[in-house]
Formats: C-alpha cells, structure tokens, sequence
C-alpha cells in the first residue's frame, strides 16, 4: 500500500482537537451519484463518498493556489468546500506518485475501516481522470505547527503539548494495530516512529524541521538536537516560553522517548505503544510536580 507514513498527516493534524470543537461534516450522499470508473473498486469502498473531479475543483477553486495549505515530495494538500460550507482538507497525490490504482484503492479500504476519536474523519475519495485524490474533515483551528510556529496563536502550555502528543501517539498506535494486515513487513511503522519523534521535539523547541533563517548548524532540527544533547545542552535550544515550567522528571522521559523514536537504526526504535506510556507517564511526572 506504500509507507503508512502517508497517515501521519492525518494523526498530526488531530492535535487541534484538543484546542477547539470539532464540526460535524455531512458527507452529501443524498445528492451526489455514483461514478462509474474504468477500473473496478473493491466493493466496501463503494460505500464511501466518491466525488468527482468537477466536484472536487469547484470546491478548491480549481486547485488555486490560494488554496493550497501544505505541500510534500507527493502530495498537495488543498483547504475546500464542499455541500454548501462544509470545510475538507483534500489530498491530492502528484502525477510522479508512486502509489499507484492498486495502493491507491489499498489506502482508501484502509481508510474506510479507521475509526477512532485522535483521527480526523476520512469523508471520501475522487478515482476520475486517472486523479488519485483523499477527503478528510478540515481541523478548522489549524494545524499543531500553525499553533508552535504561527505569530496568530497563543503559545501552548506544555500540558497542552503534551496532550496532545499523547492523542497523536494513541491514534498512530491505532493506524499501526489497525493496519497490519495492509503492511509489508515492519519499515512502515519504524518510519512513522521517526517521523513522530522529529514532531515530539518540533512540540519542545517550537520551530520548523527546517529553518533556513538560522545559521547553517542549526538549519536542521534533528541534527541539531542530536548534537546537543551530546553535549548535554539541549535545554538551552528548547522553547523560550517553556523554560522553567517543565518539571525536570518530565523533561528527562519526554526527551528520552523522542531521541529513541530518531535513532538511525530502525530496530532500536520503540513501538508506538511503548512511545504513547512513556508520554503518559511523562504527563505524570509533571502533574506531580505541579501539585506540590
């Protein structure tokens, strides 16, 4: 089905969830008529929202880019609307994609069985004109990054911060568990772990993977980080709004979870499970320290 890696957007953006309420979405189906494709689509997918392409540029302004709010190496993610004002996130795989019809229609049956409260909603998918493009539910208050890097926010408490990597780490504990019989082998999985601890200390030091603004050293957040904690210094390069209000157990646990998610050997990371106790307990430690 290609690296589960693609979900992650999905689990990362449920962080707003704990910041604001969530919109109900109505998926339409009462207006909208099926699409006959050229290639067959496994049955239970026939049960999901199929939009077409003319829908699904009236609701993107015709993928304008004013729309566009996230680009990656093979996707684009365009803000919608669709059914008279309900706002979509949609998700549309570039033409050089390798996923290809057969891990396209895989990650849409996948889709179609996930169901838990720290995943956005997957509405429905658009197979026309050879497109290959996912809806999902919009998290209205922005993404956990508008929230760390964005000048329109109120900084996060750390409580706030952490949990919310405990929602994000519960539901790609769920992906993981629910997705293993779409899996080849355990790489998508470690992959997802790595990506999810580079999150974990983008939460602590409230900045960008990649910030081209900082002197070349610092550019890179995951290099720079492994460097200092290899020199003891790490404290000094975490968010200026955090110091002082992390409670010293807590800083220890978080910081030793999210190194072992980026170690460069896949088999020495944990597993998502071990990742989403370790947070709680961190949660602990702080609660604790909070109390006295």
């Amino acid at each position: 089905m290609g690296n589960l890696s693609q979900f992650l957007p999905c689990c990362f953006k449920v962080f707003t969830k704990v910041a604001g309420n969530r919109k109900s979405i109505s998926t339409g189906n009462e207006k909208h008529a099926r699409i006959k494709y050229p290639a067959a689509l496994p049955e239970e997918i026939y049960h999901q929202r199929q939009f077409s392409l003319t829908e699904i540029k009236a609701a993107t302004n015709n993928f304008h880019p004013k729309s566009l709010v996230r680009e990656g190496y093979f996707v684009k993610v365009y803000k919608g609307i669709v059914d008279y004002g309900n706002l979509v996130a949609v998700k549309r795989f570039k033409p050089d994609s390798v996923q290809g019809l057969d891990g396209f229609q895989t990650e849409v049956q996948l889709l179609c069985q996930l169901r838990h409260q720290n995943l956005v909603s997957f509405i429905g998918f658009c197979n026309d004109k050879d497109e290959e493009i996912l809806v999902y539910e919009l998290m209205k208050n922005g993404s956990l990054r508008d929230h760390l890097c964005g000048c329109n926010y109120d900084p996060l408490l750390w409580k706030q911060r952490l949990e919310i990597c405990i929602g994000a780490a519960r539901g790609l504990h769920y992906l993981h568990t629910g997705a293993k019989h779409a899996r080849d082998g355990g790489l998508s999985e470690k992959c997802d772990v790595y990506s999810f601890g580079v999150v974990l200390f983008e939460v602590l030091c409230a900045r960008p993977v990649i910030d081209r603004r900082l002197d070349e050293h610092k550019q890179h957040l995951v290099y720079w980080v492994c460097r200092c904690i290899g020199d003891g210094t790490i404290y000094n390069i975490i968010d200026s709004y955090l110091k002082g209000k992390i409670a010293p157990e807590c800083f220890k646990i978080f910081v030793d979870i999210a190194y072992c998610c980026i170690s460069e050997k896949g088999d020495t990371r944990p597993e998502m499970g071990e990742v989403e106790m370790m947070l709680e307990l961190a949660l602990k430690m702080q609660e604790k320290a909070d109390s006295k």
